[in-house]
């Protein structure tokens, strides 16, 4: 005999089942759009690949002609050589002295005639100046350290940063470029080798040498000018460049300086620097 218990219980079982059926519509039409949409991504994928492939040897192309330009607009190259500074005449008693710049560089060609260079180098400044100093004057004891001159070789370690515009001139079958540009100097170091003369308190005369550091007497930043002519040489495939400037000193590299050391004769000096370097085009 069907009883109400059994009316639950297929109840149940039918509510299971219809569960069971909601289940495997919802999972039949998710896979109806998964395959919907892998059919869709395959398709977009199609256009893409057919679009790269007509693009891949118009991009090559222009990569191309790209770095070939690049090429032949840019140069790069090191070079080194001799420098010969000296401090300006505002002040009597200064000379010169010889040391060494070394750097790189970077040519970009405006055209066949025109060209800019951008450089970074180590550049060796200064000069010599003989100074004067009478303490005595001041009512200090006549000895060494109150009477004495001193020849001192001052050296100012810079990195100078010019920018140079250069033109190609007709020079016979040698490319000559003149240039000119600012150029500005950093400072970082500056040494004095002196030798310093005077007469002891029993009226002899004594010399002492030595070396500091005057790196406070003189001025971080310079601002200067520079013209020159640069020589290309074929060497194989590359070019060396013989390079001959002139930096003039626009702002001083030391504000006060005073050969017989006396308030109210103080001046600035600057300092210019004639180079000679051989450099390499890579």
């Amino acid at each position: 005999m069907f009883s109400f218990k059994h009316l639950i219980i297929c109840r149940e079982k039918l509510t299971d089942v219809g569960d069971m059926c909601c289940a495997i519509e919802f999972n039949c039409l998710m896979l109806h759009e998964n395959l919907y949409a892998y059919k869709n991504i395959k398709l977009i994928m199609n256009l893409l690949s057919n679009r790269l492939t007509w693009l891949l040897p118009f991009l090559l192309v222009s990569f191309s002609l790209f770095s070939q330009e690049d090429q032949s607009t840019l140069s790069f190259g090191v070079k080194a050589g001799m420098a010969v500074s000296s401090f300006s005449t505002e002040q009597p008693h200064t000379g010169e002295r010889i040391g060494y710049t070394l750097g790189g560089f970077v040519g970009y060609a405006l055209n066949s005639q025109l060209s800019l260079q951008g450089e970074v180098n180590y550049l060796q400044q200064g000069g010599t100046l003989l100074t004067y100093t009478d303490e005595t004057r001041f009512g200090a004891p006549y000895n060494f350290a109150t009477v004495h001159q001193t020849h001192s070789r001052v050296t100012l370690h810079n990195v100078e940063v010019p920018i140079l515009v250069q033109y190609k001139v007709p020079f016979g079958e040698l490319p000559v470029k003149a240039f000119a540009g600012p150029s500005l100097a950093y400072t970082f170091k500056a040494t004095e080798n002196f030798e310093r003369t005077g007469y002891t308190a029993s009226n002899l005369i004594v010399t002492a040498t030595g070396s500091e550091d005057v790196s406070s007497q003189y001025e971080p930043f310079q601002l200067g000018v520079t013209g020159g002519l640069g020589f290309y040489i074929p060497y194989g495939d590359k070019s060396l460049v013989l390079d001959v400037r002139y930096r003039y000193g626009v702002t001083p590299a030391r504000s006060s300086y005073s050969y017989i050391e006396l308030n109210g004769t103080a001046e600035a000096i600057r300092t210019n620097t004639l180079s000679v370097t051989l450099g390499l085009i890579l």
